[in-house]
């Protein structure tokens, strides 16, 4: 008989599996996923958990080096099952306060981006920041151009999301897109002057975990700014 999940027991749910997501520990994650479902059922929660947890595997074995090809079959695998999940949730749900509904669009943009479809994934990344402008869905949409190579697309929507920001950590992530685009585009003292801007919100942001793990990316990106 499955039990009926609490507001509380999602939220320390979703808190564990941050830390295994940071840690890359996405096969840990899934099982974990796994287990709760067993217990508590399909819930929305846990299922749009799985579907970040099923491509992020898949993207961490494609661009984690090492025999892509002999794998490629499993990193498809987990890819359109994360996309079968978030179609699933997309079809299910129409308000796009839900964040099982915003998250499962802007996981599928983000998946499409890395399976190369960029018609398809700028079509819904557009798309999720008109039904709620946002800091987030702009920055998302930066992502996905990124991960296409589209670096002028890029920075403007890495630039609106900064001017939408309400806090200093959304303010960081994008500031560090816009740093690390210029550096991509060849526009080094660009590049350095954005990252300069990011490490002084750095040391103004509240320090949790998501302000931990984006002082790590500027770091591995800009290591002269530890000197």
């Amino acid at each position: 008989m499955e039990m009926i999940i609490t507001k509380k027991t999602i939220y320390q749910i979703e808190e564990r599996l941050v830390t295994l997501a940071r840690g890359t520990r996405y096969k840990e994650g899934i099982r974990l996923i796994d287990n709760y479902v067993k217990k508590y059922g399909k819930v929305d929660e846990l299922l749009t958990q799985k579907a970040f947890f099923y491509y992020h595997y898949a993207a961490f074995i494609k661009y984690g080096g090492g025999h892509v090809e002999k794998r490629a079959k499993l990193i498809q695998w987990y890819f359109q099952h994360a996309i079968d999940i978030c179609r699933s949730i997309i079809e299910k749900l129409d308000d796009i306060e839900n964040k099982n509904l915003l998250n499962s669009r802007l996981y599928l943009a983000q998946i499409y981006a890395m399976l190369g479809v960029a018609g398809r994934a700028k079509k819904i990344a557009l798309q999720t920041y008109k039904y709620k402008p946002s800091s987030l869905t702009a920055e998302r949409a930066a992502d996905v151009c990124l991960r296409i190579q589209d670096n002028r697309g890029a920075l403007l929507w890495y630039k609106k999301s900064v001017n939408l920001a309400k806090n200093s950590a959304s303010r960081l992530m994008s500031r560090i897109g816009i740093a690390i685009t210029y550096k991509r585009m060849g526009d080094s003292k660009t590049s350095l002057r954005h990252a300069l801007k990011a490490f002084g919100l750095l040391k103004r942001a509240r320090k949790d975990i998501n302000v931990l793990f984006l002082k790590k990316m500027l770091y591995s990106h800009f290591p002269e700014l530890k000197k």
